[in-house]
């Protein structure tokens, strides 16, 4: 069974094939479980900006995304996350990991 961090990491692969697909230029995607399923923000941060670099690194993609952050905290660990991903942008960078019973598991946090 898939853990909260590869479903995300599928979820920003499936959206920017979609962008591929359509042949977009101009993107903006919202910060995805950063909000109330509960995933920290740190590493949905860590898996949106490395699943986005894998996209950039594999396919031949001329545009400009924008990653729409709704709350101060989940900017700041945007913004974390984007600095050390452009220091080390041609990296194969992991995605983050938690031990096994720290994983927050759908549904994530309940409403």
């Amino acid at each position: 069974m898939p853990n909260c961090f590869e479903l995300l990491a599928t979820t920003y692969e499936n959206a920017m094939s979609a962008v591929l697909h359509e042949e977009l230029t101009c993107v903006t995607i919202a910060s995805i479980s950063t909000g109330n399923m509960g995933v920290p923000c740190d590493e949905a941060a860590q898996v949106a900006l490395r699943t986005i670099q894998k996209f950039l690194r594999a396919n031949h993609w001329e545009g400009t995304l924008g990653i729409v952050c709704y709350e101060e905290s989940v900017l700041k660990a945007f913004t974390k996350q984007k600095q050390t991903l452009l220091e080390r942008f041609n990296e194969a960078l992991d995605l983050p990991s938690l031990a096994q019973d720290n994983l927050p598991r759908w549904p994530f946090r309940h409403l």
